[in-house]
């Protein structure tokens, strides 16, 4: 269930915390892993073992700061339907850092599978690519700064990865 103080469906909570103010918080439904926000800081991909959900930071894109009224809203979930592989369950996720490439995200499954979301394409349920030679759960997974086709990916098999996307 919820914590105490918000209301399931993605209710916001403002009130203040004993341990400093909490502007906004979404019960997204299940444990959060890791999240990332996209470059043009107006959504976050928030994944775990359960979930894998796009979120809008604001109900007015142009206007993030601390004084306006934002709140966080699900745009899309990703982990959808009563039976999902575990390529939906995830450790990690990163957004392309490169405005041109907005659309992208890279997952770090559970199942030893690195995925590149789409979020722009509707084909494989927005899965662009699977990228499988790790042998164990896939940890982390960092897009490469200034070379868009280029991703990184961390594995508790022990191996690090660097990976072209353009050679699926």
């Amino acid at each position: 269930p919820p914590p105490t103080g918000t209301r399931s469906g993605g209710a916001m909570d403002t009130k203040a915390s004993n341990k400093g103010n909490v502007a906004n918080r979404l019960w997204v439904g299940s444990a959060c892993k890791a999240l990332s926000m996209s470059p043009n800081e107006r959504l976050m991909a928030v994944c775990g073992r359960d979930v894998f959900k796009i979120v809008s930071l604001s109900n007015d894109p142009g206007d993030l700061s601390s004084s306006s009224s934002s709140s966080f809203k699900e745009v899309q979930s990703l982990h959808q339907g009563r039976k999902q592989n575990l390529t939906f369950s995830s450790n990690d996720v990163h957004w392309h850092p490169l405005h041109a490439n907005s659309d992208l995200l890279a997952s770090a499954a559970t199942n030893s599978t690195v995925v590149v979301w789409n979020l722009a394409s509707k084909l494989h349920k927005h899965q662009q690519c699977l990228l499988q030679q790790h042998r164990r759960s896939v940890n982390r997974v960092r897009w490469h700064p200034s070379e868009p086709n280029l991703l990184l990916s961390a594995s508790q098999d022990g191996t690090a990865m660097l990976w072209d996307i353009r050679e699926k």
